[in-house]
């Protein structure tokens, strides 16, 4: 095949780019914000006016500032120059640049889907910031920006020469050569290169331009140069993501082995680094109506695997995503309810209000109840009741406080060979005593594997497709239930069993505060169990 000269695609790229128009990311307004944002001397005034020269922008940031992700206890605000002041430059110069490189390539004229690369653009400079928050780092924005722009080349390649990056996909499913060498072989160059020519043209700081490269060091040594460490966390967020939606053929790595260099890069634990995904999902979901992201977009594929974290980190970050868009569309149904309640009133009393506020009480639960309850948890904790009385009174607490139908508690058996339920609470209890009683050998079991590896998981809908492949056939035909709450139990390493929590054949799903409870519950388990262990030790 005959090689590909660089300077010819730039060529291309460049023509292209002139015949699609100004892109948002380097309109006038952007270059002036981040003009200003910068300047020692400027005001919030200053950049107020500049951003608002910017209708849409005007009111996204205003969205954004108002969402639970930026605004903590700071009140509504209702004006660019507030925002500006409580946010900071920083803040509202890297929230600008977002949604402008979202606007740039948002587009459904390719017959493959750009949105994906700009998921993956707003996902890289999330997980970027929370890390480098994390590290402890000064300057968090610009570590965010260097993560929203870390993979702009493929971005600029895939608008403007769509056909081409096509072909170079197809190479790349088919596992005949690396990402790598498509690119070189396709373009003449890396989409790397790319980026950092089209970002030095649009204005970008070069300490950012810099980061645009793969990062290859397999050093445990901590960096201390800001571009290095910038390039590290970008490169290697950027490269677990492309893990954990199962992006063929571009990543050797496992997930813990990235994780692991880049906590090694900035000196935090592989454990920090899971968090900061975690983190990063659930901001990412909270701001994706926001940001004109479907939701869909941040749900990675479920995954059975022989990397035990990808399984793990997959499971927990699609549930994220799952939970923020159900939510979403309930609101919707209830905004749609609330338009037919309102237009078909015929007198000043209407019950359906009413009737849906019982409905939201019973699956929300009795918060005093719970606060009753964990006090008395408090005091068997306190007073060495045992840990069965309080293994017994959590479970009440999940059925009674939480309003869950059902929850057992399943142990080990003496020989650590089955699971078996021991203790329950609330209604028809047979059909889960009939079905937990799992052979502990069998890892490919979710229960099993969720046991095993101590965490825990909601399942919102057994019927969904995310989740009917791995939910137990025999699960879902004896037990019947829609969607369920688990929790490992350990003592330490040692694994002692298994709650679990569901609200029966109801159609209602689990919301967020159930689950939190639900997990609030059962860590009071754990600290019962922490606490008896450490009184034998004595």
């Amino acid at each position: 095949m005959v090689e590909v000269d660089g300077t010819e695609t730039l060529k291309k790229i460049e023509q292209q780019l002139s015949r699609l128009g100004d892109l948002p990311i380097f309109s006038a307004t952007l270059n002036k914000v981040r003009h200003v944002s910068s300047e020692e001397d400027s005001n919030a005034m200053s950049l107020a006016v500049e951003v608002m020269k910017d209708a849409n922008l005007t009111t996204k940031i205003l969205q954004l500032a108002n969402s639970p992700v930026y605004n903590r206890g700071l009140g509504k605000i209702t004006v660019i120059s507030r925002a500006v002041i409580l946010l900071g430059f920083e803040t509202i110069s890297s929230l600008c640049l977002t949604l402008k490189l979202i606007e740039s390539f948002h587009t459904s004229r390719h017959d493959f889907d750009m949105n994906s690369m700009l998921v993956n653009a707003f996902l890289t400079a999330g997980m970027t910031r929370e890390v480098a928050e994390k590290a402890g780092l000064n300057d968090i924005e610009q570590s965010y920006i260097c993560g929203l722009l870390h993979g702009l080349g493929e971005i600029i390649v895939a608008y403007t020469l769509s056909e081409k990056y096509q072909q170079m996909l197809l190479i790349c499913e088919s596992g005949e050569m690396s990402w790598s060498k498509i690119q070189q072989q396709q373009l003449g160059l890396s989409f790397y290169a790319v980026g950092q020519k089209f970002a030095e043209q649009w204005g970008f700081a070069n300490n950012v331009i810099k980061t645009m490269k793969v990062y290859r060091s397999k050093s445990k040594k901590n960096l201390t140069d800001s571009i290095e460490v910038n390039m590290a966390m970008a490169s290697l967020s950027s490269s677990s993501l492309d893990v954990l939606f199962a992006k063929q053929n571009r990543q050797d790595d496992s997930l813990g082995g990235i994780f692991q260099s880049m906590g090694n890069a900035v000196g935090i634990s592989r454990h920090d680094i899971e968090e900061c995904m975690q983190n990063n999902f659930r901001n990412s979901c909270e701001l994706a109506h926001d940001y004109g992201i479907d939701m869909k977009l941040l749900m990675p594929p479920v995954q059975e695997t022989e990397d035990a974290l990808l399984n793990k980190m997959s499971r927990q970050l699609s549930f994220f995503a799952v939970t923020r868009s159900n939510a979403e569309d309930e609101t919707k149904n209830d905004c749609v309810e609330k338009n037919k309640t309102d237009k078909s009133k015929k007198s000043p009393v209407n019950k359906t209000p009413l009737k849906k506020a019982q409905n939201t009480k019973e699956i929300t639960g009795d918060l005093q109840l719970q606060l009753s309850i964990l006090q008395e948890i408090t005091g068997l904790i306190s007073t060495s009741a045992g840990v069965h009385h309080v293994f017994a009174k959590v479970l009440e607490g999940i059925t009674q406080g939480l309003c869950f139908k059902r929850a057992v508690l399943c142990l080990l058996s003496a020989d650590h060979s089955t699971l078996q339920v021991r203790l329950g609470s609330g209604d028809n209890q047979d059909n889960l005593k009939k079905y937990f009683n799992l052979q502990v050998r069998d890892t490919k079991n979710l229960f099993i594997k969720v046991l095993r590896e101590g965490n825990e998981l909601l399942i919102d809908d057994v019927n969904a497709s995310e989740w009917k492949k791995i939910v137990p056939v025999e699960y879902v035909r004896e037990v019947k239930a829609t969607c369920f709450s688990i929790a490992a139990l350990r003592a330490g390493d040692r694994i002692v069993g298994l709650f679990y929590a569901d609200l029966g054949i109801s159609e209602k799903h689990i919301s967020d505060d159930l689950q939190q409870g639900f997990v609030q519950f059962v860590n009071q388990a754990r600290l019962a169990l922490q606490y008896a262990e450490m009184q034998n030790n004595k």
